[in-house]
């Protein structure tokens, strides 16, 4: 069991994008003679306006193996069954014939790693544990070097990575958490913000930075990404967003935190801008198109939402050649 193991965990460390170690997880795992099952679980307190989807406050992601080897992400109401049975998260937990390891990442999330075995022996249970552990300390790693301290957001270092790997088309494959074929990208930019340090100092403005990224954590949905993208400026993936859904969610999100009462500060506004995202546009060009609808909002009065293709389709701005950059 000791090269097995040693052989896991290399490839396991190597990795740097959380969504494919869960995967790399599960799949390993699955390929344990004992092991007939696998299913990755992960429980997250639902952060969206809308109504959880159990009514708890919960939202779940899912891995499964299949028996072909491929993986399964469709919910499955039993899985709720047995979380919510199971007494205490904190310790292994058996439920019939499955195995429960809980993995607690942070405060917020809690992981579950459901396993179904034909046997478990000294040497199984130990090659698990350890697998488990690791797993573990190595995607908290990952997750702090990707956290901004102050707001708590996504970071720069993991918006150049998550765009790299999404808007790449060398870098696409089968087994991407999401596709471009519905997904916008927005740059959103505090109106004014260097007003506020001028006017009440740099602790303040830091609050008013972090206050802001707690409404964005509150109004947008878990599938979303959030980024601080530097300063006051503010970047976010939305999942599974034509155009059309994309504005409605952006412009509930502006009309809603512009009403918010920064303490000393008072309400301020926001500059929107989006694009479409398209297997034919890279990183850089979608980044770009973003933010050339960011600067005509600011440009033409603030405090709104532009989406870059109507303003191209309209006139008001126009597409330009551009060469290639190599930021990713």
């Amino acid at each position: 069991m000791d090269k097995p193991l040693i052989k896991s965990l290399i490839k396991l460390t190597a990795l740097r994008d959380a969504n494919q170690l869960r995967i790399f997880l599960v799949t390993e795992i699955s390929n344990l003679s004992a092991v007939s099952e696998v299913t990755f679980v992960q429980k997250k307190r639902s952060r969206a306006l809308s109504r959880p989807q159990n009514g708890r406050g919960y939202e779940y992601l899912y891995y499964r193996v299949k028996d072909d080897g491929s993986i399964e992400n469709t919910p499955n109401v039993k899985f709720h069954k047995i979380l919510d049975a199971i007494e205490s998260p904190k310790l292994t937990n058996r439920h019939g014939s499955t195995l429960i390891y809980p993995i607690a990442i942070d405060r917020n999330t809690k992981e579950f790693i459901l396993i179904k075995l034909s046997q478990l022996n000294d040497p199984l249970s130990f090659f698990l544990d350890t697998f488990f552990h690791i797993y573990k300390n190595h995607t908290e790693l990952l997750l702090a070097a990707e956290i901004d301290e102050l707001t708590g957001l996504q970071n720069r270092k993991a918006f150049d990575r998550i765009c790299n790997s999404l808007f790449n088309p060398k870098l696409l494959s089968d087994d991407m958490e999401i596709t471009t074929s519905k997904t916008c990208f927005a740059m959103i930019d505090l109106d004014h913000f260097k007003q506020v340090n001028d006017d009440f100092g740099h602790l303040y403005g830091d609050e008013v930075l972090l206050l802001f990224a707690q409404l964005m954590i509150r109004e947008f949905r878990t599938s979303d990404f959030l980024f601080r993208y530097g300063g006051e400026e503010f970047a976010v993936i939305l999942t599974d967003a034509n155009p059309g859904a994309a504005y409605e969610i952006l412009e509930r999100f502006r009309k809603s935190a512009e009403l918010f009462n920064y303490p000393q500060v008072g309400c301020k506004t926001m500059s929107i801008g989006y694009t479409v995202t398209d297997i034919d546009k890279n990183a850089a060009l979608i980044i770009d198109e973003a933010d050339q609808a960011l600067y005509y909002s600011k440009k033409n009065g603030r405090n709104q939402t532009n989406c870059f293709l109507r303003l191209v389709d309209s006139g008001e701005i126009e597409t330009k050649e551009s060469e290639p950059i190599l930021y990713f």
